[in-house]
């Protein structure tokens, strides 16, 4: 069973994943990147396979558009450090790019977006010095 703690902590750890994919997604919408935010029905925190700190996937076979962005518990330890974080946020702009029309997996429209949204971003950040400058969202 979950001690008061765990569960105080989880609940902080969805608010600000919330906060973040809508930040996230205010930035790429206000420099012309089509992200559909609305298309993410639930952020889950869990166990990502591999080293990601994120994926990606449909809710279920038949939707196309309701999507889960899955972000790895390993990040909950660390939801005060900054490094963490940005890697955390990094990987959020990522998964809001597979909701762009085509873009579901890494394919040439998701890498030619990457690209793109990625130098976007990063001018972007440069004149505000947020963490993001150092964005890659390649596959």
């Amino acid at each position: 069973m979950k001690t008061f703690e765990q569960i105080e902590m989880e609940v902080r750890a969805y608010d600000m994943l919330n906060n973040m994919m809508h930040e996230c997604a205010n930035d790429m919408l206000g420099v012309g990147i089509p992200v559909h935010p609305e298309q993410v029905k639930n952020i889950h925190i869990g166990t990502v396979k591999g080293s990601r700190a994120a994926c990606f996937y449909r809710m279920g076979a038949d939707a196309r558009y309701a999507f889960i962005i899955s972000i790895d518990k390993g990040f909950l330890k660390h939801m005060d450090n900054n490094a963490v974080m940005a890697n955390v946020k990094e990987s959020m702009y990522h998964e809001l790019l597979h909701t762009c029309d085509g873009c579901q997996t890494h394919n040439a429209a998701f890498l030619e977006i990457s690209t793109a949204s990625s130098r976007q971003i990063c001018n972007k950040s440069s004149s505000t010095s947020s963490a993001v400058a150092t964005t890659s969202f390649s596959a």
